[in-house]
């Protein structure tokens, strides 16, 4: 039967990033791209709970975002957010073609991206370097290059507020007294002497109430002394106290020397500002950039350059490439527990990021493509390692960013939710999931005991087997029921409804620029809506408007599918773009 052909064509569109069976937790970051490099745009990755395994789940095109830089957040709503510093279709005018960036939303039960706000080059609401947090259910805040802005998850709007006038490169954070505060790496410091410019950076606070944007630290520029461009997110780590650091600055007075960087506190209730730590690059390291709340009231740290190991003896600062380090706030001390050293068997250096992941230990990025790994029971250092040819490509492995995620069982989005298959013909349907441990198939929602796998398997159908069909798939991370799926056993199939295959024709196949669609002159169906989906399953073009012709000139080369969605049920076929 041709109702067979397209049950076989749903089942030619995997899951995206398939590639095994995975464990529910996962940790998923972004691969910046290249800015100057057409075609690298960037990419979202997932991997293992360990950083092995990588799968790149969606590539950037420039059309719908480029260089992702911010971290990804995982909203209430169980979706995945995040941003592009460029790309996006508003504002083409923008210099050399620059574009202002994009919010995006992954759905990580039908693996399905969109973009959700695209900002406008023209206005200065544009290019973030940041992603955004959830401090108000199904509210998103994040900033552009030196605005905040909401986004509405409900009402799909973007609000923007008022501008500090420079650059915001640090992740935002919800504090106890509610507001928000994040740091800029430039301007608004005190103390000026002559010659010396206002560029050491502040802290700023964003109050969600009057959802004003604000000064709460401007750093001392007078001998760099409190330090230079304060970076990354702040940490709360008992109420009412944040610690941060600086990329640069601070001062020795008994060397009368520089140091580089520091790490302070911040008591937003006090209105003080601490200095509690210079770095001096060879011992501690220098130039920190990343903090996280390890429990047990310690802070875990990078530096991105130097750290020189005890009994080492090279006398060239370059060997000596950043350090993994812990702080107790109750002592004011810091332990180095890693060292990241240049040589012939280490080839761990210069980290770039960091996250703690629920079984304890530690995940980074450095500037190497393969992730490494810090055990602190163990105290030991590891690095992805891949053995030729199972090499995965180097877009997958260069990440600079990673969040933990308790995946939910997830499935491909049905291109098609409706079939008219004859009486005795057997029926199957793959929901293409991998990540559940047990399935539920449901009929009219009453359960098919039979029916256990994520394949619903019906060996030959009769007119009782008419009705509507979910799937309840559960893992340790939680529940997902399917879309409804709807079968209406009769003595013709879809095709032999709406016409033969020879009526319904797809030309040219394959196409570079338009694709026409022939339908029969003397039809017997209504064509309510056009769908086209790539390779990954997810959705590149709609419509419901009536029409026989696609501009397919800005899909990239490759297999698509197009559905013909009507009254008497859908038609599937596919194309070649060229």
């Amino acid at each position: 039967m041709k109702m067979k052909k397209i049950i076989t064509l749903l089942l030619l569109f995997p899951l995206a990033g398939l590639g095994g069976l995975y464990a529910q937790k996962e940790l998923w970051g972004v691969n910046p791209g290249d800015q100057y490099t057409v075609g690298y745009y960037g990419n979202i990755t997932k991997s293992d709970i360990n950083g092995e395994n990588p799968v790149i789940i969606h590539e950037f095109d420039s059309i719908h975002g480029k260089n992702p830089l911010g971290r990804l957040f995982l909203a209430s709503n169980g979706k995945l957010y995040g941003t592009t510093l460029y790309g996006g279709n508003v504002g083409i005018g923008g210099v050399n073609g620059v574009t202002g960036g994009v919010l995006f939303e992954y759905d990580l039960i039908l693996n399905k991206f969109r973009v959700i706000n695209y900002f406008d080059v023209n206005t200065i609401a544009k290019n973030p370097f940041i992603g955004v947090i959830e401090p108000i259910p199904g509210q998103l805040y994040g900033a552009t290059t030196s605005n905040i802005y909401k986004y509405d998850i409900a009402t799909e709007t973007t609000t923007t507020y008022n501008s500090v006038g420079y650059r915001i490169n640090s992740e935002l954070m919800k504090a106890s007294d509610g507001n928000l505060y994040t740091n800029v790496d430039y301007n608004f410091c005190t103390g000026n002497l002559p010659n010396n410019p206002p560029d050491n950076g502040s802290i700023v606070k964003f109050n969600l109430t009057t959802n004003v944007l604000s000064i709460a630290h401007p750093l001392d520029c007078s001998i760099n002394a409190e330090g230079q461009i304060p970076f990354g997110q702040l940490v709360e780590f008992s109420p009412g106290k944040l610690l941060g650091v600086t990329k640069g600055g601070g001062y020795f007075p008994a060397t009368n020397s520089f140091a580089y960087g520091t790490l302070f506190e911040y008591n937003f209730l006090t209105d003080v500002f601490t200095k509690k730590i210079d770095f001096d690059r060879s011992l501690m390291g220098g130039i920190p950039f990343v903090l996280l709340n390890g429990g047990n009231g310690k802070v875990i740290g990078l530096c991105e350059i130097g750290g020189r190991p005890p009994g080492n003896t090279s006398t060239d600062i370059y060997d000596f490439r950043g350090t993994l380090f812990e702080y107790n706030p109750a002592t004011n001390a810091i332990v180095v527990k890693q060292y990241f050293v240049l040589n012939e068997e280490n080839y761990l250096y210069y980290p770039q990021s960091l996250v703690k992941t629920s079984l304890g230990h530690y995940v980074g990025t450095h500037i190497n493509p393969d992730p490494f790994k810090w055990n602190p029971s163990t105290n030991t250092l590891t690095s992805q390692e891949f053995i030729f040819p199972d090499i995965p490509p180097f877009n997958a492995r260069k990440n600079i960013n990673y969040i933990e995620i308790c995946r939910k069982p997830s499935y491909r989005e049905f291109p098609a939710t409706a079939f008219t298959p004859c009486v005795n013909d057997p029926f199957t349907f793959d929901v293409q999931n991998t990540n559940a441990t047990n399935y539920v198939w449901k009929k009219d929602n009453i359960t098919l005991p039979a029916q256990t796998t994520r394949i619903l398997n019906i060996a030959s159908l009769t007119i009782t087997d008419t009705g509507s069909y979910t799937c309840t798939m559960t893992n340790e991370c939680g529940i997902t029921v399917t879309m409804p799926l709807q079968i209406n056993v009769s003595c013709l199939g879809v095709e032999e409804i709406i016409g033969t295959k020879n009526d319904i024709t797809l030309y040219p196949n394959p196409a570079k620029t338009i694709l026409n669609i022939k339908l029969p002159e003397n039809k017997n169906f209504e064509v309510q809506k056009t769908t086209i989906i790539n390779l990954l399953g997810q959705t590149i073009y709609t419509t419901t408007d009536t029409i026989t012709t696609v501009n397919i000139t800005p899909f990239s080369k490759g297999i698509y599918a197009l559905i013909l969605s009507t009254n008497k049920g859908d038609y599937t076929s596919k194309f070649i773009k060229e």
